[in-house]
């Protein structure tokens, strides 16, 4: 598990009613483009009554840049999401032509008239999660949901530090302790003994003593 990354987000006033919503910069098994494959996606959301023609505006990692990426002839229908794949080195104009880098970054969407619309400042990811927003608030996903609302899926404020453990690996005897230390006070450790998610009942809060089984 990775450490939980401290934030702080590009606010803006715009008046603009679209939203970068979505963001997956490690796609390796998540959403398929048709003629690339597995790309770094983005997804846009038109949150009004009304379609929303996208040609003029354009997408950036570069706040001096501000046409870095235009937008093609779309429109963006009331209430409907829009997923963009993008590459360094694109075939086709609706990809876009930057990657996002998994450490971390910002991604910014300008009017035709190069007023910022919005942004996404993103954390390091790990691969096939995404980073959005629900409800106006960031939040990271396991499940990425590109083309469908981010509140299908559950999303985590950040990623846990893992805790020091008394115990390298190995055979250890019957009747060993397992002892676990979070690293911070605020941290609450919860363990499975088959490799899967554990539980809310699996709650670590005394040594753990290794038996036959």
């Amino acid at each position: 598990m990775r450490s939980l990354f401290f934030i702080i987000a590009f606010i803006t006033t715009s008046s603009f009613a679209q939203v970068i919503n979505e963001i997956c910069p490690s796609n390796i098994e998540v959403h398929e483009d048709f003629f690339a494959g597995f790309l770094d996606w983005l997804e846009v959301y038109n949150p009004t009554d009304d379609a929303i023609n996208l040609e003029g505006y354009a997408l950036s990692d570069d706040y001096s840049n501000p046409s870095k990426w235009p937008f093609p002839p779309i429109n963006l229908s009331s209430y409907a999401y829009l997923t963009i794949t993008a590459k360094d080195d694109p075939i086709l104009i609706s990809t876009i032509s930057f990657l996002f880098p998994r450490r971390g970054g910002t991604v910014y969407m300008f009017s035709p008239t190069a007023e910022l619309v919005d942004s996404i400042a993103y954390p390091e990811i790990q691969p096939n999660h995404s980073y959005g927003l629900i409800d106006s608030n960031y939040y990271y996903f396991e499940a990425p949901s590109p083309g469908d609302p981010n509140n299908s899926e559950t999303g985590y404020k950040g990623y846990a530090n893992s805790p020091s453990i008394n115990l390298g690996s190995g055979a250890f005897e019957v009747g060993t302790e397992i002892v676990m230390t979070a690293v911070l006070p605020s941290e609450t450790i919860y363990y499975s003994y088959n490799g899967m998610n554990p539980g809310e009942e699996e709650f670590y809060d005394s040594p753990i003593s290794l038996d036959n089984h």
